[in-house]
């Protein structure tokens, strides 16, 4: 049993430094599933990102691929909080499908404003 407590504390212990670490960078790209209602990934790390202080810029792909990724990013444009972050629809010049450009250099985490990610 203390082995198994000792793993938990591991494994609790590298997703604090992967949280740090990625939340430190200053360029992310966000390009996975393509399916934020279906597999609520994207939501979640936005939201990882936005409470862990990122102040970088997120690069998201596909942004008009489909029903999903349209109201995802539409999330964005619509749930931003003065302070939070601002949006840049970057397709002209970026992916065929859909570039969408999120400059958290303003972000206040946790207690200083930001986003509402309740709902």
């Amino acid at each position: 049993r203390a082995c198994s407590g000792a793993r938990a504390l591991h494994a609790a212990h590298r997703k604090t430094v992967a949280r740090r670490w990625v939340t430190a960078q200053a360029l992310i790209m966000l390009d996975t599933h393509h399916f934020p209602e279906t597999t609520p990934f994207e939501y979640e790390f936005v939201e990882l990102l936005a409470k862990g202080g990122f102040r970088g810029l997120l690069l998201l792909d596909d942004i008009h691929l489909n029903g999903e990724m349209k109201r995802f990013w539409a999330w964005f444009t619509e749930k931003r909080a003065p302070g939070s972050y601002s949006t840049k629809d970057a397709t002209p010049v970026g992916h065929v499908s859909g570039t969408g450009w999120v400059d958290f250099s303003t972000n206040r985490p946790a207690g200083g404003g930001g986003v509402d990610f309740s709902t």
